[in-house]
């Protein structure tokens, strides 16, 4: 087909076609990944705010409860300490036993 000296190739417009499905596509893909984005975003301050609100309302009971989670942390390294002693001293005398 000619028009005004031109000759319409159709495997120029299929491809021209498949590129503005492909263009199109994507920003479809974009739009959810930003709508997504939006959605996580608000939930995630919701959820800030939250933390920011019970540590406030909570600061006393966090405060009364460090010494025992500190205790508690320095006891269980403690604890591995000894336990890698007691196997230490288990593989030592395991050739010597009878």
């Amino acid at each position: 087909m000619m028009n005004d000296g031109r000759v319409f190739d159709g495997a120029l417009q299929e491809l021209l076609n498949h590129a503005t499905v492909e263009v199109m596509e994507a920003a479809k893909l974009k739009r959810e990944s930003s709508d997504s984005h939006q959605r996580v975003s608000l939930h995630f301050q919701a959820t800030q705010k939250k933390v920011k609100e019970l540590n406030r309302n909570l600061k006393g009971a966090i405060l009364k409860s460090r010494g025992y989670f500190e205790l508690t942390a320095a006891l269980n390294r403690q604890l591995d300490v000894s336990f890698d002693v007691m196997l230490y001293c288990c593989e030592y005398v395991e050739p010597y036993r009878v």
